[in-house]
């Protein structure tokens, strides 16, 4: 397998076949050292070759913080696998500079994941998620952490989704992780499996939509819902 350098340049078509489904984003000008302009071209060129062939792959990202200049194109491919290498300190950075809409989606596929990413934002985002499931099935994020951004994760009429040892951050918006779909058919999403869900820092009071989910001290006679802000030993809950 070629090394984390330059591979595909200039005019053509790349078309991803055959029995080695290891891909590094490098082989496409993605690294630490391009803009983010040539980053974000090349991880989109890198999903259409792979879109392409007859199969998916597993893209391993090394211990670097990549930089995009806007969202990727939605990820349509099934078997397609974006694997980092860990923790936010030492490991995989995405780092995206659009401050609106939706970074990573993918659509209409099956047996896709992000794993061990660290999202990490300096401009500050109004709007959107960090990674989208739109229409997925038997797909899963585990051992990402998603920093300073606006919403996490959002699923959507998918089935058989799995979240696993995913931490938030001081997002801006409201909503870490969104279980999203509603009728029936297309329009549903069914079962997800959450393990090990983890946030620090609420939102701030302003920030939360309805001012009736302030729910103040925490009391035993109360029944809570997910969205109520409480406050219990000195500290607040969400």
């Amino acid at each position: 397998m070629a090394g984390a350098h330059t591979v595909f340049n200039g005019t053509g078509t790349v078309k991803w076949n055959g029995n080695n489904h290891c891909v590094l984003p490098e082989w496409w000008g993605v690294n630490v050292s391009a803009s983010s302009a040539t980053n974000l071209a090349g991880v989109n060129a890198m999903h259409a070759a792979i879109t392409a062939g007859d199969r998916g792959a597993c893209i391993f990202w090394s211990t670097k913080a990549y930089t995009f200049s806007g969202a990727w194109t939605a990820i349509t491919k099934n078997n397609i696998r974006h694997i980092g290498a860990g923790g936010a300190s030492l490991g995989t950075w995405f780092i995206f500079e659009n401050t609106t809409g939706d970074d990573i989606t993918f659509s209409n596929c099956q047996h896709c994941s992000v794993e061990f990413i660290s999202f990490i934002y300096y401009a500050k985002k109004t709007s959107g998620y960090s990674i989208k499931f739109d229409l997925m099935s038997w797909s899963y994020i585990r051992n990402c952490s998603f920093y300073y951004g606006y919403n996490g994760i959002n699923v959507c009429r998918s089935s058989e989704t799995q979240v696993t040892d995913v931490m938030f951050r001081n997002l801006a918006g409201t909503r870490g992780l969104l279980f999203n779909g509603t009728g029936s058919g297309t329009n549903s999403s069914y079962r997800m499996v959450v393990r090990n869900l983890m946030g620090a820092t609420a939102p701030p009071i302003g920030s939360i939509n309805d001012v009736t989910h302030i729910k103040g001290n925490w009391a035993v006679s109360t029944a809570y819902v997910l969205e109520d802000v409480v406050v219990a030993n000195g500290k607040i809950w969400m």
